[in-house]
């Protein structure tokens, strides 16, 4: 009777599917709300479930995330777009594969100054230093088409990565 509960376990243990094996995978973010999707699906389990070992590493703009994923030392990057188109036209061979947010239309995002800088209205920022995440990212391309639209000149701003 042993014996048979013996034989159908080593059976079934032969039948069942070998363990998946866990690919180790780096994935480098920004620090801004749109990325909290990888942290929830680390937390959930949706990678784990998948066979894959996430590592998230913090990149300080979509840049160095780029650079993280061309030196291999990332193999996934979350940049904004500008930063890839910005890459490929320049001759990088990159691909983007998915979105990781949808925006809707009312979306705010706001310029931060000083209570007694005198900035009030876009075509106060003619002249001035403004800083951004990062040249050519996603934020300083939008704050200078905001400007524009709104009655400032960016091209006479000074803009400098924080």
């Amino acid at each position: 009777m042993i014996s048979k509960k013996i034989m159908a376990l080593a059976v079934a243990i032969g039948l069942a599917p070998p363990a998946m094996a866990q690919t180790d995978v780096t994935l480098m973010y920004t620090a801004t709300a749109p990325f909290v999707a990888a942290f929830v699906a680390k937390d959930q389990g949706f990678f784990e479930k998948n066979g894959i070992n996430v590592t998230m590493q913090l990149g300080q703009n979509g840049s160095v995330v780029l650079a993280g994923v061309v030196s291999g030392s990332a193999q996934v990057g979350i940049p904004t777009p500008t930063v890839v188109f910005q890459a490929v036209e320049n001759g990088l061979d990159l691909r983007m594969f998915a979105a990781t947010n949808i925006f809707p239309d009312d979306t705010i995002s706001g310029l931060v100054a000083g209570v007694d800088s005198g900035i009030e209205k876009a075509s106060d920022l003619n002249g001035r230093k403004i800083g951004v995440p990062g040249i050519g990212g996603l934020l300083h391309v939008v704050m200078r088409k905001w400007v524009d639209e709104n009655g400032g000149d960016s091209s006479t701003i000074n803009i400098v990565e924080v």
